[in-house]
């Protein structure tokens, strides 16, 4: 069984930024492991610093696009 490297990781959660970037959803639940939520704060949504989810944690963001590309404009931690 091939093990996921950190990368491959971050390029996978990219991926899923983009499926959420092009939704027509004003609000989006994303339910996952804990890895793959670190992997993408601290990715796509710019938080290098992103501290490791604690068991059962929820955290709520409210995210900004810039223009038409999916570049993240804002992300603010509401949770």
């Amino acid at each position: 069984e091939k093990v996921e490297n950190k990368y491959q990781l971050r390029e996978r959660t990219r991926k899923l930024f983009d499926l959420i970037a092009e939704s027509d959803h004003d609000v989006l639940a994303v339910v996952t492991h804990k890895g793959f939520l670190r992997e993408l704060e601290r990715g796509p949504l710019g938080n290098t610093n992103a501290t490791e989810f604690a068991n059962c944690e929820v955290r709520v963001y409210q995210a900004s696009l810039a223009g038409g590309d999916q570049d993240v404009e804002m992300v603010q931690r509401i949770t």
